[in-house]
């Protein structure tokens, strides 16, 4: 509906890239945010068992990530990918409300969150940079039509 309605200024190239440069912006900032504060939220052991599930779980993925994007496109492997960081959220939000650090089960729920998180990312890396190339590529068409779309506007 939205890419059938919307103006066509809205789907060109650089507006989509622009589009798309303020929602990682605000997804990275919470999740800075939260990898910021972990010590001193989950206590230092907690912190580095989250941190080490997100890191090794983005290496292995990333090499099934480009298959995964192949099979259910961009834009839906960036949607699975965000909600690999808000299942961080989620654990975190659920460690906090059960007790914390007494909470065994809820400690290894912020782990796996973690792990979630790093799948998620992976996925979200590879499809993010694909969709930049397609949108570049796009871009360097219009260019080469004379800078007017499909139909007829000015494209910038």
């Amino acid at each position: 509906f939205i890419a059938t309605h919307s103006p066509s200024w809205y789907r060109t190239p650089v507006v989509q890239t622009a589009a798309l440069g303020v929602v990682f912006f605000f997804v990275f900032a919470a999740y800075t945010t939260i990898q910021f504060y972990a010590a001193s939220i989950y206590g230092s052991n907690l912190a580095s068992d989250s941190v080490s599930a997100v890191y090794f779980t983005f290496t292995l993925t990333c090499l099934v990530a480009p298959g995964i994007i192949n099979k259910w496109g961009c834009r839906m492997a960036m949607f699975i990918g965000v909600l690999g960081y808000a299942s961080l959220v989620l654990a975190s939000l659920i460690y906090f409300l059960c007790g914390g650090e007494e909470v065994r089960w809820a400690r290894r729920l912020v782990v796996w969150g973690g792990a979630v998180l790093g799948c998620g990312a992976s996925i979200l890396w590879t499809a993010q940079g694909r969709l930049i190339l397609q949108y570049a590529a796009k871009a360097t068409e219009l260019e080469n039509l004379g800078g007017k779309g499909p139909d007829g506007t000015v494209v910038t």
